[in-house]
């Protein structure tokens, strides 16, 4: 009788621990790609096509803040130094962003996501090439970005953006005449 509760346990034991790594790994790819969704989302989120009211203009920050940590970091080195600490600084820049460009454009290229062991953070790169348009200057530009997602008590948020690599920079805004 010992023998037989003992090959239960033990099977009861390897049957739920086939069953939590099958449910691990079918979750891993669900999250990743939750996550994608969510980039292309903050994307759509960005553009701008056209004159924008302010208030639609804070309410497109605002969202896009609401998807970043409180702590999030935003840093760039080219064309110009950049490094954001905040969600509230976050969405203030974006807010000021909306404000001077006409038009913005975004799309994402040669997106990654890679969910951590711990499914506690998450990273993406990727490619975005951007349109813009400005009072006098418009171009399109292409940088290499890294994310770092968090999970968080309310779900994941992005903790940090980075620019790995300024493929094609915007210009000096230039004098139209």
């Amino acid at each position: 009788m010992d023998r037989r509760w003992r090959t239960a346990a033990v099977t009861f034991i390897a049957v739920t621990a086939v069953v939590a790594a099958a449910g691990w790994w079918w979750r891993r790819p669900r999250e990743e790609r939750w996550l994608k969704r969510e980039l292309f989302r903050l994307c759509h989120l960005a553009e701008k096509h056209g004159e924008e009211p302010l208030v639609e203009a804070a309410r497109r920050a605002e969202r896009i803040a609401a998807l970043m940590s409180e702590d999030v970091r935003l840093s760039s080195e080219h064309p110009w130094s950049v490094s954001l600490n905040s969600r509230r600084e976050a969405g203030r820049a974006i807010l000021e962003a909306r404000a001077a460009l006409d038009w913005l454009s975004v799309a994402i290229e040669d997106l990654q996501t890679r969910l951590a062991p711990d499914r506690a953070t998450a990273e993406q790169r990727c490619t975005v090439r951007v349109c813009v348009r400005g009072a006098d200057w418009s171009d399109v530009q292409a940088r290499e970005l890294s994310l770092r997602w968090r999970r968080e008590s309310d779900g994941w948020r992005i903790a940090e953006v980075r620019v790995v690599e300024v493929i094609r920079p915007l210009p000096a805004a230039s004098q139209g005449g």
